[in-house]
């Protein structure tokens, strides 16, 4: 429930944000992002009397919406002046894969035993919310520094009844950004990010602490602003 409580504040808050608002901006953000398994191996098993032998890394798209919302004015701390309009509140979601490269032995049913390679992926839907800050801010230009914490939904576990992968889990995005403002209307996106998860996203088992799932990586992302 505590993580409930965290998801609903962290969504909600920016929906609601700064009651003078004036700038509001919506981009459209594609790339792509390298995912590790993150302590996965000795508890994932790819087919039946078959074991995993080694999980590396593995790359998969990433597409996010986001709004992003501004205040005017300025506020005072400590006798310094504060730039509201440099600090922007964020909200969104996006559809991303985490997975890794798995190799192992498995079995066809006989006594012998043959290697295997497959991509392990799951897809999920995740919903954004967090905040920025333009450490740059010129006329057609911003660069700050940012940061989200999103549920993460897993789509496959809708399906997959018996499936050890947790339904939601909690992650979070820390990343930088360079906006470039072609228009007053349009502009160009370009963020690198690493992301990581918070909570374990595999059920844990009562008899193994090694059953966990936190996939973590880097990524890059180019988007558009309207």
């Amino acid at each position: 429930m505590r993580h409930l409580f965290i998801f609903a504040v962290l969504i909600l808050i920016p929906y609601f944000g700064f009651t003078q608002s004036t700038t509001r901006k919506r981009s459209i953000n594609m790339g792509f992002h390298q995912m590790n398994s993150a302590g996965l191996l000795a508890c994932y098993v790819y087919k039946y009397d078959g074991f995993p032998t080694q999980q590396s890394k593995a790359t998969f798209m990433d597409l996010n919406f986001l709004v992003s919302k501004r205040s005017a004015g300025s506020v005072s701390i400590k006798g310094k002046s504060f730039d509201l309009s440099r600090l922007a509140l964020i909200h969104g979601f996006g559809i991303n894969n985490k997975g890794f490269v798995q190799k192992g032995m498995t079995t066809d049913g006989s006594s012998d035993y043959y290697e295997y390679t497959a991509l392990m992926k799951r897809s999920y839907v995740s919903l954004y919310g967090g905040f920025s800050y333009d450490f740059i801010s010129y006329k057609k230009l911003k660069a700050g520094l940012g940061i989200l914490l999103n549920p993460d939904i897993d789509l496959g576990k809708v399906f997959e009844k018996e499936s050890n992968f947790r339904l939601i889990g909690l992650g979070s995005r820390c990343f930088a950004f360079i906006e470039y403002e072609i228009t007053k209307e349009s502009g160009l996106r370009f963020s690198p990010y690493f992301q990581s998860a918070v909570t374990n996203y595999y059920k844990s088992s009562k008899n193994s602490s090694a059953a966990e799932y936190r996939p973590y990586g880097f990524g890059f992302n180019i988007g558009l602003l309207f």
